[in-house]
């Protein structure tokens, strides 16, 4: 896979694949994806078990951010709502197919 010139802003480290996971915040986590400059990026569900309601992501790549200065936090509320960094953003109907009745 060729990877592009970071520009400043865009600047990228290597991650080790045992770190990435801490920077998800454990809960309801259905697809974890970024864009950046037309390029996809995505941790894709490996495994469902419906028994235990448990989702099994499997890391094959990760990049840290070196180019920004600030940090933002996104929180899955679990019903199709997020909160970044106090700000809501409500995207229950785009979600609708992803969530359990009910929610």
């Amino acid at each position: 896979m060729a990877t592009r010139p970071a520009t400043r802003a865009h600047a990228r480290r290597p991650l080790p694949l045992a770190k990435a996971f801490t920077y998800i915040e454990p809960g309801p986590v259905v697809l974890l994806a970024t864009h950046d400059r037309g390029r996809h990026n995505l941790c894709r569900v490996v495994e469902f078990i419906p028994r235990h309601d448990l989702v099994v992501l499997e890391a094959v790549a990760a990049h840290l951010s070196t180019g920004r200065k600030e940090t933002r936090l996104l929180h899955a509320i679990g019903d199709g709502r997020f909160v970044a960094d106090g700000r809501r953003y409500d995207r229950r109907r785009q979600m609708a197919s992803k969530l359990p009745d009910g929610v």
